[in-house]
């Protein structure tokens, strides 16, 4: 009986910690020299978010804009532009379970870069 409790406990415990993971997921860009829309998702078992985070970093070979939207409004809620050295980040209140990428190179030939993300709930 009390085997049962403590597997009943470590499995409750599993659940949570994986539907409120503090974990950064990653997106890389393949092709920085064409335009890409970026979709970033809340953790399948996350239930609530009210915070997002993230990160961008890599080394452009030119120049290119980024921006976040909100349920694929046409004006962006947070923007940037970027060359060369590539390090960044945004962080603010957010309470849908999407974000929406835009990234636009300008004259960029070369590079890579990496989004890191994380939902808060």
């Amino acid at each position: 009986m009390k085997n049962i409790f403590h597997i009943t406990c470590l499995l409750a415990l599993l659940c949570l910690l994986g539907s409120c993971s503090t974990f950064y997921r990653t997106v890389q860009i393949k092709d920085v020299s064409k335009p890409e829309k970026i979709t970033l998702s809340k953790p399948p078992l996350q239930e609530y978010v009210y915070h997002i985070s993230i990160q961008v970093a890599g080394k452009l070979d030119g120049t290119a804009s980024i921006a976040l939207t909100i349920d694929g409004k046409p004006k962006p809620y947070l923007s940037e532009k970027m060359h060369n050295s590539v390090n960044f980040q945004w962080k603010s209140d957010w309470y849908s379970d999407v974000a929406v990428i835009q990234y636009k190179p300008i004259d960029v030939k070369s590079g890579n870069f990496t989004l890191y993300y994380r939902f808060l709930g």
